[in-house]
């Protein structure tokens, strides 16, 4: 028996075969939808004066080794709240974003875990949305600028 599924389309009901994504009638909708995301992921991976492009140097490898090392490769957010978990990200303390000059400065990054990463980084997310100029401190909490 094959294994079937619907078209990826909203409201297209016609069962496909597994391994595919769309009917015929809307296989252009795919190809569409992987040249935007070609197009997204290239102008960010590839735009030389980007700040995303650092993180693809041999430099930021260099410099995320050294952080973890430093930190023994403990979540350093953990350890202030009395846990012990392995860190597999390195974050910058003030945003990158925010302090350009900043970006390169070993006493401004600092290692997390998975999901002390992403907890910060929704936070920030929503202090930038709300138009604040505040982030996570080494300390735990937030700071004012």
């Amino acid at each position: 028996m094959k294994l079937v599924h619907q078209c990826n389309y909203s409201s297209c009901h016609k069962l496909i075969p597994q391994n595919q994504r769309y009917c015929p009638i809307h296989k252009k909708y795919e190809v569409k939808q992987k040249q935007e995301w070609n197009k997204t992921y290239n102008k960010t991976r590839y735009e030389k004066n980007s700040l995303t492009a650092n993180y693809h140097t041999s430099a930021w490898r260099k410099l995320r080794e050294a952080v973890l090392a430093r930190d023994n490769h403990l979540c350093q957010e953990c350890l202030r709240q009395g846990y012990v978990k392995p860190a597999s990200h390195v974050d910058h303390v003030e945003p990158a974003v925010e302090r350009l000059d900043l970006f390169w400065q070993m006493d401004n990054l600092q290692s997390l875990c998975p999901s002390c990463h992403t907890k910060k980084t929704i936070e920030e997310q929503r202090i930038k949305k709300q138009g604040q100029k505040k982030w996570a401190n080494k300390k735990g909490g937030l700071k004012n600028e």
